[in-house]
């Protein structure tokens, strides 16, 4: 595999270029600011790199041509990379990808990628749209994907050589090609394990479901049945008032029938009463009448007596008259035999009159008996009318106790009403309730059904996964089963890095002795690695930026080699075990160092923004959250400076006192600290 051509549009300071790459090039050459390492950027943006630090920009739309004066800015950046020499074995397709096959099988690829000021982004192979997965798992095959190659940039030779084993067991591995393979066991590894989390997690929404689902069907039967007994309550209830309300109104109909009877009754009494007290006053007026007409026969009698008195007197007076004039005797004889004859007459009259007055006495007898028996009558009728009276009195007073029968009745009514509505008004709140229950039992129903068809789309899930599972299975299968065939490449490549490794291992020994760890150095990290409290070594949690290691190798000096370990006890059994090994010095960290975390210096406002300045190490180097306070302690007081120049120009601009002041150290590793100690050079057999 060979790269063949490089084609840029608009992509940083190219606004239109192409480089071919005969067979034989080994080297791109050409004077500062000519863009050569722009050319090493467009490769490795092409082939999917997305760090903008990598790419030595602050966002990704910096890589798009800004225009020069006499070219305008692009809107948008492509670069096209032409790869041949391709190994079509070895070549595979996603089947997700939508690639089409025929691209397994050419000679050449040509992988394009754009992107616009709007930030959206294309990626193509041989001008097919693509996704950058596809790139990358296409490239594993040729080892030119993303981590599938090595781009070694200025001042990174010495990082190299100063590797630890495990970036040196990465850099045989990119070498011998089983990166893809690694790559493929990791995303194997991935997909099963989040196969197995959502298998656990579909299991526990199966068991919550039918949780669910048995609490669901038991209140449904809890509804049912109060459903059930709510309807015979109810029907109880209604028999219940019907029959009590039924016997009420025929109650009722019977105290209305009595009060009219006792109304009739009271009517012809009434009638009765007033008859009696017409015939009683009948009665009366005949009386009267009658004790008139006696009173005038007592009168007649009276005068007649009177008269008789009166003619008995004139006859004794005739008498005398007779006897002293007897001489008119026998005139008034005529007279005397007149009187006689009056006499008889009114005696006649007389006898006529008591005759009458017999009758009269006889009559009055019998008016007398007809009064004393209208007496009796009217007494009679008098205690006729007080029964009557009383019988009324009973009336009224049975009466009023019907009117409070009445009363009670109507109350029992109202009652009744007052009942039958809060029986209505229950019937109403369980009719509510019941509906309220049937939506809640309808909601259950929709809730039941949902959690069906989500625990049939668990199962269906479940299905998928155990599909997609044993499909990671198989491909790790094929993944394991690539890995024997990989035997011999890997102890080809192990031959042809023979060389390389003994030259880097005889480098390295000079660097370590040089650097004080002695001969024995090569085998101290291996020994120091399974002592117990031993955790990190230094420079494998620490981010250096680009350009910047020469400087943080400066301001760490041994420590850069050293290793983070529990506590300083532990350091100082580490260093006796060096001492007895003899495998030269080592630097202990512990993990929480006594610090009081990352202070603020008033000098860093004076210089901050001064010409050289780059920045205060703690901010630059980057590191793990929990080892924050370790970087800190180590790269306290530092600041970055671009050149030694700058630096020196600092120091004597600004007067800061010496235990505080700052360390200013220049990307080549010069050091200027507060005091104005110098510390620089060059080693030999240092790049």
């Amino acid at each position: 595999m060979h790269l063949k051509s490089l084609n840029m549009l608009g992509f940083k300071s190219f606004a239109e270029a192409k480089i071919e790459f005969p067979e034989g090039v080994t080297a791109v050459v050409g004077p500062n600011g000519s863009g050569k390492s722009n050319v090493v950027d467009a490769i490795l943006w092409v082939l999917g790199e997305q760090s903008t630090k990598t790419l030595r920009s602050e966002k990704m739309e910096d890589v798009i041509f800004n225009g020069t004066e006499v070219r305008k800015p692009l809107g948008m950046a492509e670069v096209s990379l032409v790869i041949g020499g391709l190994d079509q074995a070895a070549m595979k397709l996603d089947g997700n990808s939508g690639l089409p096959n025929e691209l397994t099988e050419v000679q050449e690829l040509m992988i394009t990628r754009r992107l616009y000021r709007n930030g959206e982004s294309e990626y193509l192979i041989n001008k097919v749209h693509c996704r950058l997965k596809d790139i990358r798992s296409l490239l594993l095959d040729t080892r030119a994907g993303s981590k599938g190659h090595t781009v070694i940039a200025q001042g990174q030779i010495d990082q190299i050589l100063n590797a630890s084993p495990q970036d040196r067991r990465e850099l045989i591995e990119e070498t011998a090609g089983i990166v893809r393979y690694k790559k493929q066991k990791a995303e194997a590894l991935r997909k099963l394990e989040t196969t197995q989390q959502n298998l656990l997690r579909v299991r526990d929404i199966v068991a919550e479901v039918k949780k669910q689902l048995n609490s669901l069907e038991r209140q449904a039967r809890q509804a049912r049945t109060y459903q059930s007994l709510q309807g015979e309550a109810r029907e109880i209830e209604v028999t219940l008032l019907t029959r009590e309300f039924r016997a009420l109104r025929q109650m009722l109909q019977e105290v209305e029938g009595e009060l009219l009877g006792l109304d009739q009754q009271e009517s012809e009494k009434a009638a009765e009463q007033a008859r009696l007290a017409t015939n009683l006053e009948q009665a009366r007026l005949e009386s009267i009448a009658t004790a008139d007409s006696i009173g005038k026969i007592r009168e007649q009698l009276a005068g007649v007596e009177q008269q008789q008195a009166h003619a008995l007197t004139a006859a004794e007076v005739e008498r005398n008259r007779g006897q002293l004039f007897g001489q008119q005797q026998v005139q008034e004889s005529a007279e005397l035999e007149e009187l006689v004859r009056s006499q008889e007459q009114v005696v006649g009259t007389l006898q006529a009159i008591e005759s009458s007055l017999v009758g009269l006495e006889e009559e009055v007898t019998i008016r007398t008996q007809a009064l004393e028996e209208l007496d009796r009558e009217m007494t009679r009728l008098r205690d006729q009318r007080a029964a009557a009276v009383a019988e009324e009195e009973r009336g009224r007073k049975d009466v009023l106790q019907l009117a409070v029968l009445v009363a009670n009745t109507e109350q029992s009514i109202s009652q009744l009403a007052k009942r039958i509505e809060d029986f209505t008004h229950r019937a109403s709140r369980l009719t509510a309730e019941r509906d309220e229950l049937r939506g809640q039992r309808e909601s259950s129903v929709a809730r039941h059904d949902t959690l069906r068809e989500e625990y049939g789309q668990a199962d269906r899930l479940v299905a998928t996964l155990q599909a997609d599972q044993r499909a990671v299975k198989e491909e790790v299968a094929q993944a394991i089963g690539l890995v024997p065939s990989l035997d011999q490449v890997i102890l080809r490549r192990s031959e042809e890095l023979a060389g390389l490794e003994s030259r880097l291992e005889a480098l390295q020994s000079v660097v370590q002795e040089e650097m004080g760890y002695g001969r024995q150095g090569a085998n101290q990290g291996p020994a120091l690695k399974s002592c117990e409290g031993v955790r990190d070594a230094v420079a494998e949690w620490l981010t250096i930026p680009s350009g910047m290691e020469r400087a943080v190798e400066a301001v760490l000096g041994e420590r850069v080699r050293g290793w983070f370990v529990d506590e300083p006890s532990v350091g100082r059994r580490l260093i006796r075990f060096l001492q007895e090994e003899t495998l030269g010095r080592g630097s202990f960290i512990p993990q929480q160092p006594r610090w009081e975390g990352n202070q603020t210096y008033e000098w860093w406002a004076a210089i901050a923004s001064e010409s050289g300045v780059v920045g205060r190490a703690v901010d630059l180097v980057q590191t793990d959250a929990d080892r924050t306070v370790a970087r800190d302690s180590l790269f306290d007081r530092v600041v970055i400076v671009r050149s030694l120049d700058q630096a020196i120009e600092l120091w004597e601009r600004h007067a800061w006192s010496a235990p505080n002041g700052p360390i200013l150290v220049t990307l080549d590793g010069e050091v200027v600290d507060a005091s104005g100690i110098v510390t620089g050079g060059h080693v030999e057999g240092t790049p």
